[in-house]
């Protein structure tokens, strides 16, 4: 079953994705696909706003069918264009976008089913698993590098980012069944693909603060399953230290991009940053932005003990010292 108490920001950003000019009957086609996209985005979107509250009242079920079946339409859509009609999207460099469409739509199936499809397939079409979506993802970033088809700002990172959502995904699954290396071993993964994926997305582009946030919501996902599922106190604070070392450059590029973007400190951007931090307990003071960031080298429970910390060292001690754990 999904964590519904996780906001799902992804279909609120996928609105967005589908906003293109096309002409042409493989465009029309294409367009009908997008459509159905945006419907089922909606769907979604409308089913995740209150989604604590509808939960708990248990009429979740409907928005999730409704958002799931739009879903399906536009991947089979897509998947039927491309399979007929692949030279003329290709010709008139549609073929990329006809292609993440169907990750796009495959990608919130997945999402919404909150497991594994019974007989998914890793090898195209409309009924991938984890494994293939993964898999096509990277197929589209190969193909767009070697100039075999043209993408967006926006459909790149997304076509980079979107392993790594799969993998916060495959994450939670495992830490709400209590198997907390492999759920640590995919959070790790997850943030080291979303943060390449925001570093490539060019700096004045929406989709970056979005890659970003959605690395924070990870984090604090993790950091959760981390207090949640260490046996002791004191592992327990190693753990959540190190995992808050990976917030980062997240942190950092939101900062650089509010500066710029919302100096006022009331756009959107800036807000969603507030609310996430306070949500998860991180102190943005923690974080020298005048220095450049990187990521951990190492996962939490593969540290070197000489490695030096990215936190203040007041915030290490206390966690080490006195058994509180940092926010």
């Amino acid at each position: 079953m999904p964590d519904r108490s996780q906001p799902v920001r992804a279909a609120c950003i996928t609105l967005c994705l589908m906003a293109l000019v096309l002409s042409g009957c493989s465009a029309a086609t294409l367009r009908d696909a997008q459509q159905h996209f945006s419907a089922g985005a909606s769907a979604e979107n409308s089913q995740t706003i209150e989604s604590l509250r509808r939960y708990e009242l248990g009429i979740t079920e409907l928005a999730g069918q409704q958002a799931e079946t739009e879903y399906r339409l536009a991947c089979e859509g897509a998947d039927e264009l491309i399979r007929t009609r692949e030279k003329e999207l290709h010709d008139t460099g549609l073929l990329g976008t006809a292609r993440m469409l169907r990750v796009y739509a495959n990608w919130r199936i997945l999402a919404l089913q909150g497991s594994e499809p019974d007989g998914g397939s890793g090898d195209g079409g409309c009924a991938l698993d984890y494994a293939g979506v993964s898999t096509e993802s990277r197929r589209i970033v190969q193909d767009f590098e070697a100039k075999a088809i043209t993408l967006g700002a926006r459909d790149e990172a997304m076509a980079r980012a979107i392993p790594g959502f799969l993998d916060l995904e495959r994450a939670r699954t495992m830490a709400r069944d209590g198997d907390w290396a492999s759920a640590n071993d995919r959070f790790c993964s997850a943030i080291r693909i979303q943060e390449e994926a925001a570093r490539n997305a060019p700096s004045d582009h929406s989709v970056r603060p979005y890659l970003n946030l959605a690395q924070i919501q990870g984090i604090g996902s993790w950091s959760s399953a981390a207090r949640r599922l260490s046996p002791e106190r004191t592992l327990r604070n190693q753990r959540r230290v190190v995992i808050l070392e990976f917030a980062g450059p997240a942190i950092c590029d939101l900062q650089a991009y509010t500066d710029e973007h919302e100096p006022t400190g009331d756009g959107s951007v800036a807000q969603l940053l507030r609310a996430q931090l306070v949500k998860y307990g991180i102190d943005r003071a923690d974080y020298d932005c005048s220095q450049p960031q990187q990521l951990p080298a190492k996962c939490p429970d593969e540290q070197d003990s000489q490695r030096p910390p990215a936190l203040s060292s007041k915030r290490r001690r206390a966690a080490s010292s006195t058994g509180r754990s940092p926010p």
